[in-house]
């Protein structure tokens, strides 16, 4: 079988369908252990593939080994999750008269929240510890304050441009996995120093005419691993002896909303999951939650966190009708 061919068409088939370019790119990948496996079973076409190929493939992820240790339940899960995709795929180019991905059960990983999550307390230090004074500093504290206040995806920080900022409605509007909308608040903090990095800071490093609203020293695009270094310093200039990761400031939005009274259905919305898996994974580790409080933004200022739950957005007006380009 020309792995190269099919693989370039189940590409194409999903960049029509919107996936993100780093989710195309490694279902694509992950078609090549499975196609070495068909070829060491003897399988020449795709159209030869029945339910026991994909039973077998299934028990030999199941065995197989990398760099010394078994395939997490985690690997085995999304290897098996890019093959149901790619069913999907032959499915509906007719390729094959039936969907055999819809007879995949995919293995059920533990998705434990970070064991060292964050304390209010500890986020407070955290998101206090910039040098706000210089442009660098002012940037990071804004970025801290975003992947906090909103629970932002690190990919979705690094794309996010200035088009999709409503600082007089405290909004920020995404496209996020799968190209499904979601509107996020911004409270009070978030809004504030946002607004002060569009302001004052990116003015000075922002080269060319692009529209991203953080950028490097360098005015080039921030990139996933120098990003999530920012945030890993920043946790050891609190003082914090545990990692910091942009992961684990959203954990820690996640786990604050939920003992703070946020349901887990706005917590879906806020978000952007599809499903409630790793929400309800999160409540487990909320022992005191305290039911009646509305607004899943009611952290670090109060009342003010969660106008946006009344439809109050009001903002300074330092801040009002500025346009960003």
């Amino acid at each position: 079988m020309n792995l190269a061919l099919w693989q370039t068409q189940f590409r194409t088939w999903l960049a029509s369908r919107h996936y993100s370019p780093r989710t195309v790119e490694s279902y694509g990948r992950e078609l090549e252990p499975f196609f070495a496996w068909l070829d060491a079973a003897q399988v020449d076409n795709v159209s030869d593939i029945r339910n026991e190929h994909l039973e077998g493939y299934r028990g030999f992820l199941y065995e197989a080994w990398w760099r010394g240790r078994r395939l997490s339940v985690a690997t085995q899960s999304y290897r098996l999750s890019a093959l149901k995709c790619f069913f999907g795929f032959l499915s509906h180019e007719h390729f094959l008269p039936r969907n055999l991905g819809a007879e995949i059960d995919l293995p059920r990983a533990a998705r434990p929240l970070p064991r060292a999550l964050l304390s209010e307390r500890e986020t407070e230090r955290l998101l206090d510890s910039q040098a706000v004074g210089t442009t660098c500093g002012l940037r990071n504290r804004a970025i801290l304050e975003l992947f906090y206040g909103t629970a932002i995806r690190n990919s979705e920080l690094r794309d996010l441009t200035t088009d999709q900022v409503d600082l007089e409605r405290r909004e920020l509007r995404f496209v996020g996995k799968g190209k499904k909308g979601r509107v996020l608040p911004l409270g009070e903090a978030a809004a504030h120093w946002l607004g002060a990095w569009l302001w004052t800071g990116r003015p000075r490093l922002v080269r060319d005419d692009t529209r991203l609203v953080f950028v490097s020293v360098t005015g080039r695009p921030l990139h996933r691993g120098p990003l999530a270094d920012m945030v890993r310093q920043a946790g050891r200039a609190a003082g914090l002896k545990k990692p910091v990761t942009p992961h684990l400031l959203r954990a820690a939005c996640v786990t604050h909303m939920l003992r703070r009274g946020a349901s887990l259905r706005h917590l879906q919305e806020f978000l952007g999951h599809a499903c409630l898996g790793t929400i309800r994974d999160a409540s487990a580790a909320v022992s005191d939650r305290r039911p009646g409080i509305s607004a899943i933004l009611a952290m670090r200022g109060g009342k003010t966190r969660c106008e946006w739950a009344t439809g109050e957005h009001t903002v300074g007006q330092h801040w009002r009708r500025r346009r960003w380009h």
